[in-house]
This record gives structure tokens, sequence and C-alpha cells, in this order.
């Protein structure tokens, strides 16, 4: 079971309460109030939809900038139409695969667990994005048509990605997905999208590999991605740089299960032997069955602290180890130090767990928004902030709900971006646009980004984090600094 970092705190808690839902009851892909566009696309009610752009305002605040944006009036389109991939420029309006997830059940999955969490209202800053994308010139000059697909935070993973594959490459002709939540863990969305010829920006933390992003052929490209073999590789760099490992003390990793987690431990032992450390365990969490998480974290405690363990590297599934693993080792009056990445959410943890259990833990982050609380805001999340104010919508009440905004607000600017230069939407064109940008692309969640061809991950740097007691909560220490 896999969850993007900031839905991980709802979605892991939810489905270790046994909960369920039928699979016609989270994979119909019908926004609420949807209607009908002439051509039978699923679009939000009215401006979003068949109507001209609506009046949400979108005007880039003072001194803010998206490099290399197009901009210009929204094109003009033929109600009835659907562009062809291959069309030109301002030939028809376009349809957009766009996920999102129920925030009442997100909230009420949540009070279940115990957690009160803020998650927004994901389908409304989805709304906002869709007018401001279409009040800038669309995609390529094409008015963007969305097509939702609502997701379950308590539904089968794989049921729903395959719905949501056939929705909008059968049901619908999309030329691109917006997914800002993770992917099960047979990764079968962007398999399918890729055969499919659909181009895929999100994933958040999926954990993918180089050599896994490789074999989409640049159909999936997400600017604040961090393939997980450069990421643990870094995680390690860092980790010992910063004098993190205790002297004398013994290591352990703690996983999940699976063949993209097993390739990534693979990656931290690796590491950890350049440096002449080796792990004296390794435990692991069930990807398939969430419910063993309170049986399997028990048996790792009593493990790792028979092991004299004092230092756990996570390599987990969107803070699993924090969630579930840290208040049964608390329970146990065992306290190792856990590493952390932006993939665990720090910003969130940090409210969630008590600092007894937080003391010592350090890692890198290269997503303020998910890092540290207040993040600091670049031009592109001052205007993302700009964008859902503008809609009424108030992104900044919590941390949680500021993560999921920008999780959309990146994908949403980062496709235009993509799609402002190319003459068709044939997604050739589109990946080698993408190839093209270098470093150019200001992305509103992550520090620095960086495409070229053959990479696909976007994160280009990094800042070592740290927990502090002072404040309870984890703050950067020193400059960040650039990734290969």
């Amino acid at each position: 079971m896999k969850r993007s970092a900031w839905l991980a705190a709802v979605a892991l808690m939810a489905t270790a309460c046994g909960t369920t839902v039928s699979p016609s009851a989270v994979t119909s892909g019908r926004a609420p109030n949807a209607a009908a566009s002439p051509d039978g696309a699923l679009v939000a009610p009215g401006p979003f939809g068949q109507s001209a752009p609506g009046a949400i305002g979108g005007q880039l605040p003072t001194g803010a900038s998206l490099p290399g944006q197009a901009s210009g009036p929204a094109g003009t389109t033929s109600e009835g139409g659907q562009a062809a991939a291959g069309s030109g420029r301002g030939a028809g309006p376009v349809q957009l695969g766009i996920e999102y997830f129920d925030s009442s059940q997100a909230v009420q999955s949540g009070q279940a667990a115990g957690y009160t969490v803020s998650p927004g209202d994901p389908y409304s800053e989805a709304k906002a994005l869709v007018a401001w994308v279409n009040q800038h010139g669309g995609l390529g000059g094409h008015r963007v048509e969305p097509v939702y697909f609502q997701f379950s935070t308590t539904g089968p993973e794989d049921t729903q990605e395959q719905s949501a594959c056939q929705t909008w490459t059968q049901d619908h002709h999309a030329v691109a997905v917006i997914w800002p939540n993770n992917f099960s863990s047979s990764d079968l969305l962007p398999n399918c999208l890729a055969r499919a010829g659909v181009m895929l920006t999100g994933g958040a933390d999926s954990y993918l590999n180089s050599p896994q992003l490789s074999a989409l052929r640049g159909y999936l490209q997400t600017a604040y991605m961090f393939a997980g073999d450069r990421m643990y590789q870094r995680l390690i760099d860092r980790l010992v740089a910063t004098h993190w490992f205790t002297p004398g003390g013994k290591v352990a990793v703690l996983s999940d299960d699976g063949a993209t987690y097993a390739a990534n431990v693979h990656t931290v032992d690796q590491t950890l032997a350049r440096y002449g450390l080796t792990a004296v365990d390794h435990a692991t969490l069930s990807t398939t069955s969430p419910g063993q998480d309170p049986a399997d974290c028990q048996s790792a405690g009593l493990r790792f602290a028979a092991d004299h363990v004092t230092n756990v590297v996570v390599v987990d599934d969107g803070a699993r180890a924090f969630l579930y693993c840290s208040p049964i080792f608390r329970s146990q009056s065992y306290f190792p130090k856990f590493s952390i990445t932006s993939y665990d959410s720090p910003s969130t943890v940090q409210t969630l767990i008590p600092a007894s259990s937080l003391s010592g833990s350090a890692g890198i982050g290269w997503e303020p928004v998910n890092d540290v609380n207040p993040a600091t805001l670049n031009n592109s999340g001052t205007l993302c902030v700009s964008i859902m104010r503008a809609a009424g919508l108030n992104i900044t009440a919590s941390a949680f709900t500021e993560a999921i905004a920008f999780a959309y607000c990146d994908a949403f600017f980062f496709l235009h971006r993509a799609y402002s230069t190319v003459p068709t939407l044939a997604a050739a064109g589109v990946q080698a646009a993408v190839a093209g940008l270098g470093t150019s692309y200001l992305s509103p969640i992550t520090l620095r980004t960086r495409f070229e061809p053959g990479r696909y991950d976007g994160a280009a740097a990094t800042a070592d984090l740290q927990y502090q007691t002072s404040c309870r909560c984890y703050r950067y220490s020193g400059a960040a600094s650039s990734v290969s």
C-alpha cells in the first residue's frame, strides 16, 4: 500500500482501521455535481467546464513569475470538439485527467484513528487551477476540459488505478494526467498511461528508482520527485557528513517490503558500506497487509532494542515508521534516532508525534512546504496561494492543507510550462520540451529543479534537516546544495 507523504497520515490510518468500500463506489470517476460536456467529457460545473473561463483571479503577484511561462489570451475553442493529441496550437479544447480524493472521507478516517487532519478541498483547488490555466493560454493554446477521478483513501488501489486509466484513455482521451497521490505498489497507473501514450505528472513519494523511470520512456515526469536510488544515496552521504550516526552505535534499516523498496534498501546498504558501516538488522512493514503494521513494528522494536540499535534508517512509505512504529517503540521504552526525508512530511509529523520519539531525528529535505512550518515561499508558491485565495480557499491554514494544494499547483504549473512552447500536443514534443528545461522551471514545492534528456525526476537540491527539541519542530541546517 502506498500513498503520498501528505496523504499517508490519513490513508495509512484509515486502512489500518479495516475500512473498505466497494469498487463501484470508488471508480465512477465523476466529480461532485459534474456535468457532461457536449462530447461527453466529465467536467466541473459552471465556468470551469463547458462555458468560458470563470472569474477567478490568477494574475501574478508583484515580483512573481514562472520562468518561460507563455502568456496571452486563452485559446479559442469549439464547444463540441475534442482536439486530437497531434493537432496544432489553439485547434480546440483538450481533456486533462485530474485525480483528487474525498476530503471529508479523509477527515473521518483520521478521526477514527485518533488524529485531527485538515486536508483542505482538493477538488475546489483543482477547479481553481483549471480556471487559471485557461485564463493563461491553456495547454499550448488549447482550453482545458477537466476529466476528474475521485480516489478513495480506503479503497483498493489497483482497482482504482485501472478504472482511472480506462476513464482517461478509453472513455475519454486525455492528453495528460495530474495524479498528486502516490501509485499502487504495482505502479499500474504510470505503466498503463505510458502504454497509451499519455503524459503523467505527480506520483509524489512513489520511490521509483531511475531505471524504473527510464522504463516509462518520459511519460512520467515530476518536478519534485526524487528517484529512490539517488535520494537514498544522498541521505546516507549527508547523515555521515553531519555526524548523525552514533559513535560506537549500531544501525538498522526499517523499510516497506516489495521490489522497489528492496532496491532502495540495497542502495542504503551499498552507501553505508562505502563509509565502513553495516546495518545489523533489517525489518519490513507489509505493503499488502497494512493492518499488520502494529505487529510488524512490535517485532522490529524488540529486535532492534535487543541488537542495541541506536540509529534507524527509514525506507518506508510516507511516515509509516513515525506514525506506527515510534509509538510502539516508545511503549517499549526504546528511543532510537530515525532518519527522515521530505517524503515523510516532517512538518506534519512534528504535529502528530511526541518530541521524545523525534529527538535526534535528522535527514534531508527538498520540499520546504513539507519540511518546515512556516515555509518560505518562492514566487511560484506565492502564486499558488494567490490563486487559491482568489477562489476563496485558505490553503495556509495548516502545513497539511498547504502541501496538498502545492502538489496540485506544481502539476498545473509544470504542464502549463511544458506545453507552452510546443507546436503540437504530441507527447514526443512535450517530452523534448521538458528535457530542454534544464534548471529553469520554478516549482512551488521543491528547492531547485533540473531536467535533461534521460532525467525524469526534477528534484535537484537538498538541505540538511534536523529535529530541534527547543521548538519541537524540524528546521534546515545550513544552505541547500545541488544534487548530481
